[in-house]
Order: C-alpha cells, then sequence, then structure tokens
C-alpha cells in the first residue's frame, strides 16, 4: 500500500477480512448496539450533574435530558430571539434545511410580530 488511509477497516476487508466500515456495509453482519463504556460512563456523569440544579419536579421532565438538548435550546432560543436563521444554522453547524425542517416549531406564535416587522419596512413609502 501507498500508506495512504482510507475509510475505517478498508485494508481489512481488502485482505478477505471483515472490517469496520461504514454501516451497511458489511450485510448480515449486526451491529453490536450496547453503549460503550466511555458513553455509559458520560450519561452517569450527566445524570448526576443534572441532579445538582433541578428541582424533583424538573428532573420528571425531558429538561436538558441529554447534553443535546441543551444544544437544541440554545438554538430555539437564538431564533425566537430574532437572529437570522442562516446565522442560526451557521452558529450551529447545521444547513438551513436542517434548520427549516427541525426547528419550525419552536416559531409557532410569532406571526403577530412578523406582520408588524413587515409592515415596519413600509413606512414612509
Amino acid at each position: 500500500m501507498d500508506g495512504s488511509r482510507g475509510p475505517p477497516g478498508a485494508r481489512s476487508r481488502a485482505r478477505g477480512r471483515p472490517g469496520r466500515g461504514a454501516p451497511g456495509a458489511d450485510s448480515g453482519r449486526q451491529r453490536d448496539t450496547k453503549p460503550q463504556p466511555a458513553t455509559r460512563t458520560y450519561s452517569k456523569a450527566w445524570r448526576k450533574a443534572r441532579r445538582a440544579p433541578l428541582s424533583k419536579d424538573r428532573l420528571d421532565t425531558p429538561l436538558a435530558r441529554r447534553p443535546y438538548d441543551l444544544r437544541s435550546a440554545c438554538v430555539s432560543t437564538w431564533l425566537n430571539e430574532g437572529i437570522d436563521p442562516p446565522q442560526v444554522a451557521k452558529w450551529a453547524g447545521h444547513s438551513v434545511d436542517v434548520r427549516l425542517r427541525v426547528y419550525t416549531r419552536c416559531l409557532e406564535g410569532r406571526e403577530q410580530e412578523a406582520r408588524r416587522r413587515a409592515a415596519a419596512g413600509f413606512e414612509g413609502f
């Protein structure tokens, strides 16, 4: 080989051995669905950290159940504060298409504000 690296498992597959390639690359091979030790440790630490600031009532809600939930809350807050959606998508590291598909629900109930802003744009004509 020339020393370049391809996808994980490419060399072992080339030699006729099963490797760890992309999902579905080894048809018929069942993936291990157990969480890895690091994931379990991280989840355990998150649950412990979540108990510290939240009341018992809040612990029973989905509020910050996963660290990713905080990211979602941040994106929703930016959008509700009127930050331009393409800018929010850029900050969040995803496309505007994903932003529209996933976060549109958080913009509901803003029609009156949108109409006010649209009308204000025509003042003075």
